[in-house]
């Protein structure tokens, strides 16, 4: 199976949008879209919210 290139997607301006409860998943281990940039996202929702990290 070949892998497919994944563009990159600017999520930064949509977390400050979100008016509904969030629940975000992230792993640790996670090359393809690194932690920090999920708690950086994740550090600007202003609605309800629920992270839970994954120790991979």
């Amino acid at each position: 199976m070949s892998s497919i290139p994944m563009k990159r997607l600017e999520m930064m301006p949509l977390p400050a949008e979100y008016r509904k409860t969030t629940a975000e998943e992230t792993g640790l281990a996670g090359t393809s879209c690194p932690p920090s940039t999920q708690f950086a996202a994740y550090n600007k929702i202003t609605a309800a919210k629920e992270l839970m990290v994954y120790h991979e």
